[in-house]
Formats: structure tokens, sequence, C-alpha cells
């Protein structure tokens, strides 16, 4: 999937944090390198937009004194029916030629890296069929055997994202062992895996036997070493944003 960024140079500072969580999982289009010297920069323009899945458009009071050239793109993708999303970068009054039907999701810009990865997860609006197109079906397979593995009961209770943080920690780590509680605290961004947040999780877990513990609570492992490898795989392939795509691609197979 490639993103076409449409933006003001005078917020490069901003846009770069942006584009480099994006090209993690995402393919960027953005006029400082995709742009050659000399060609004619509408129909360039024109071309790069055509080869975009979606286009983002981080409006600020920079675009709002000089918008000739983001409001020519944001024109041209409203032509073209090219879903777009806009990221307000200083709480400016966004014109109404930006809030079209072509606007599908607005946000505001954040600092937090972790609200980044969700707006672009968001505006890249994962279905099945981008997720085949994207990771490619033999990249679903660690769902369907995580499905295979359990029983139906189990994966439609552990199909929730903080059974998956659990499951997930006790996968990150290389070795197929109990791990202490303060390593598991590490993989779950400081989190206690014991206190009350995760504490019906873990009984869940812990009752349908797909992970063990030991020392009062201290000590923790997934108990099936075939289960550990499919999260593994999964971590592997899914890479960056792997919970929630392992996640989407378990409901798919389950609605199938």
């Amino acid at each position: 999937m490639k993103f076409f960024i449409s933006h003001s140079t005078k917020d490069k500072v901003h846009i770069n944090r942006y584009v480099k969580i994006i090209e993690q999982n995402y393919q960027v289009i953005i006029d400082s390198r995709d742009f050659i010297p000399g060609e004619p920069l509408s129909q360039l323009i024109r071309d790069k937009i055509d080869e975009s899945d979606k286009v983002i458009v981080f409006y600020s009071k920079n675009v709002a004194e000089h918008p000739k050239w983001v409001f020519d793109e944001v024109r041209y993708a409203i032509e073209i029916q090219k879903p777009f999303a806009c990221v307000n970068l200083d709480n400016s009054e966004i014109p109404e030629l930006i809030t079209t039907d072509n606007e599908k999701l607005y946000f505001r810009h954040t600092d937090s890296i972790e609200l980044i990865e969700k707006l672009v997860y968001q505006v890249a609006g994962l279905d099945f069929d981008q997720i085949k197109e994207k990771l490619g079906d033999r990249l679903i397979d660690p769902a369907e055997e995580f499905i295979n593995h359990l029983t139906v009961d189990q994966v439609r209770f552990i199909n929730d994202g903080k059974f998956l943080d659990l499951l997930g920690a006790l996968s990150e780590f290389p070795k197929f062992q109990l791990l202490p509680k303060a390593v598991v605290t590490g993989y779950l961004n400081g989190s206690d895996p014991t206190a009350s947040y995760y504490n019906d999780e873990l009984q869940v877990l812990e009752t349908f036997g797909i992970i063990e513990t030991a020392e009062s609570h201290n000590k923790f492992k997934i108990r099936d070493k075939a289960l550990y490898d499919i999260l593994r795989k999964a971590n592997k392939l899914y890479s960056h944003n792997w919970k929630q795509y392992f996640l989407d691609a378990i409901a798919i197979k389950l609605k199938q």
C-alpha cells in the first residue's frame, strides 16, 4: 500500500516523524524524494496520486498561507475519488474543500508514536482483501494454525487484545521457558501481568491450560511449544503491528 503525503515543506519536522512510522509497513510518496526536478510538477503530482492508494493531507497554518499546491492535490484526489485523511498539525480551521465525503478520517496532530501508529492503521483501513494484498495469503497461515490448535471456545475467548498482550509478551522472549514477572512486565510496556487490568484474562488462560504459572504467579510460560511457535511466527511475519493484524486475521477466519 502506498500513501501520498500532501503537505507544506515548512512542516517537514512534523511530517518526517509520521513518514518514519508509515514506512515501517507501507510505501510513502513525498515530494522531497519522489518528484524529479525539471518535470512538469502538476502532471507529476497527478501521476503520483494515481499511483497511491491513500492520501494523507497534513493541514496547518503554513498550508493556509500558501495553499495552492496542497489544494491542487486535494482537488485532484476528490476528482478521481481517492480517499484521504486529514491530520491537523496545529488546530487550524479546516477549509470546506478538505471536509468532503472523500475525507474519510480526521485526526489532530500528536507526538505519541503509539497514537501515530494507530492513526496509520486506521487510515490503511485494512479489510480482508487488503490484508491479503499487503501480506500475501501465506501470511494469514499463523491465524489459521492458531484457530486449529485451540478449541472454538478458547479462540473466541482469546480473540481479544488483552489476551494477546499476555500471550505476545510470553512469546517475545526467544526461549521457551518460565519467565520471571519482571521480564513479562517489560514486554507489556511496564504493565504488571498480575494487576487487576489483566487479572481476568490471566485466569482464563490458566483455566484453559494455555499458560502455566509458578512461584505464586511470579513466573509464567505458554504451556504448549507449538502454540508458542505459532505466536512467534505471527510476530515475525506481521511485524510492527502484529497483534492487530493477527486479531483481524483470526476474526476473518472465524467468519468464514
